[in-house]
């Protein structure tokens, strides 16, 4: 169910923008646009209700992301509600942020910048080869 007053519904619809990092037909990812860290997303259902196990498996899929490419201390997945919506939000912690920490507005440019970070690919490294040597160890028998 849509909403006409429902702020969430409006950034479902491109009626409001947002900085969209993934949407499929039952769940958008966006940036918060007033975050409490800089890399501060949120995940809502496309229909008013509660966040279900999708929306918790991908806030962690997302957290772990976040955890690779800006080293966080931790990340908060917190649930809350609004406009009938439950959102999921997944909020990196570099000092000591919670859901009730102060708010800033975010810049576009830094939320683009954000999103194709975390759209790159992690590059990985080359396997060590480790050259295993045997040796024989001789170790006299244990008297009880």
């Amino acid at each position: 169910m849509m909403s006409d007053s429902c702020i969430f519904c409006k950034i479902i619809s491109g009626e409001i923008s947002s900085k969209k990092i993934f949407e499929d037909g039952d769940l958008m990812v966006f940036h918060d646009i007033h975050p409490i860290a800089p890399v501060h997303f949120l995940i809502i259902p496309k229909v008013h209700g509660s966040a279900g196990e999708r929306e918790i498996f991908l806030a962690k899929k997302i957290s772990k992301k976040i955890k690779e490419k800006f080293f966080p201390k931790d990340i908060g997945i917190v649930k809350s509600k609004m406009f009938g919506h439950e959102i999921i939000n997944v909020i990196p912690v570099n000092e000591d942020e919670n859901i009730n920490s102060k708010r800033n507005p975010a810049h576009i440019e830094d939320l683009e910048e954000i999103k194709q970070e975390l759209e790159k690919e992690i590059p990985k490294e080359e396997p060590k080869i480790i050259e295993k040597i045997e040796e024989f160890l001789w170790l006299p028998k244990r008297i009880p």
